[in-house]
């Protein structure tokens, strides 16, 4: 979690999981194209694939509020009171909730990348699918004032 108040100086922590989201923040679109085999992905039913995707991101949302975020606090109050960080983050449990959180993410990211390969039934549907790709994607990439440019045009026009 890129907020984390127990990542080690300098932000390794971070960096690694970083790469690791924008790797998987691409991945919707180099899977969008049919496979060696020429067959064509069937998407989900759009419904199902935005159930699948708000049940993904709470789920995520929720582990990070509720569990991971408490955790990291403890385990700062530790270190600050003196603690050793490797030994207050192990501890608090950090090293195996960061797995379980990092499997968490890619099950949103799972859930994320159907919906966008799933065809928008309306306008509506697509605003709402191009702001979640805004928000879950391109607004942490380098270039994400121009994705927002373009979804602030979409929204004068949808």
């Amino acid at each position: 979690m890129a907020d984390s108040p127990v990542a080690p100086p300098g932000g390794a922590a971070n960096d690694s999981r970083r790469n690791l989201l924008k790797s998987l923040a691409l991945s919707p679109f180099a899977m969008a194209s049919p496979g060696a085999s020429g067959a064509t992905l069937s998407p989900l039913p759009w419904s199902e694939a935005l159930t699948d995707y708000g049940r993904a991101r709470a789920h995520y949302d929720a582990f990070l509020a509720h569990v991971l975020s408490p955790a990291c606090r403890r385990a700062e109050q530790a270190i600050a009171a003196g603690g050793d960080r490797r030994s207050s983050m192990a501890a608090h449990g950090i090293f195996p909730l960061e797995e379980h959180g990092n499997d968490l993410a890619l099950a949103r990211w799972a859930a994320l990348r159907a919906l966008i390969l799933t065809p928008a039934p309306d306008a509506p549907s697509l605003l709402m699918k191009m702001r979640f790709a805004y928000e879950d994607i391109f607004r942490h990439q380098d270039q994400d004032a121009l994705f927002a440019a373009l979804l602030r045009d979409a929204e004068q026009w949808l």
